[in-house]
């Protein structure tokens, strides 16, 4: 059987949500609830090639109720990848990401729009503007406040 790519259709399905229905099996998957599939995602190359991703969600069902931002890297041009948690836990909304790599292996600045609510449709959620960079390829950060003044009220739209 050939597979025509001209006529293919990807459809998703959440398998997991139908071990909710009695009768079924209890799910095994414990983090099926994460998502990652916000609409907005940045990524980068620096000047050594090491590849940067940085996306706000949650990748376990223990955060599902926020997103986070996070960044992976991958030093193999994407055959393995690593990551970590950017923002501090006082943010429970991160979204907008945007990175840029540096001049030197390792090096990337990241900006996101951070807010302490959980959902970034909060009608009432009050958002700064962050920056972080990291000098070992995502490791550690340093992050700073760059608007100490809120700059948007409202939901953002992920």
């Amino acid at each position: 059987m050939t597979l025509d790519l001209d006529r293919a259709v990807l459809l998703p399905i959440d398998m997991q949500r139908g071990f909710d229905e009695p009768g079924w099996p209890r799910r095994w998957n414990e983090n099926a609830d994460a998502n990652v599939a916000n609409i907005f995602q940045a990524f980068g190359r620096d000047a050594a090639g090491d590849l940067y991703v940085l996306f706000g969600g949650n990748l376990t069902k223990a955060d599902a109720d926020r997103t986070n931002l996070y960044l992976f890297t991958s030093a193999d041009n994407g055959k393995t990848w690593t990551h970590a948690q950017v923002n501090p836990d006082g943010l429970g909304a991160n979204v907008l990401p945007a990175v840029a790599g540096g001049q030197a292996k390792g090096e990337a600045v990241l900006g996101w729009f951070g807010s302490a609510s959980k959902d970034p449709n909060d009608t009432k959620a009050q958002w700064k503007y962050y920056s972080a960079v990291t000098y070992d390829g995502g490791k550690t950060f340093s992050e700073t406040t760059v608007t100490p003044d809120v700059i948007h009220y409202g939901d953002i739209c992920t």
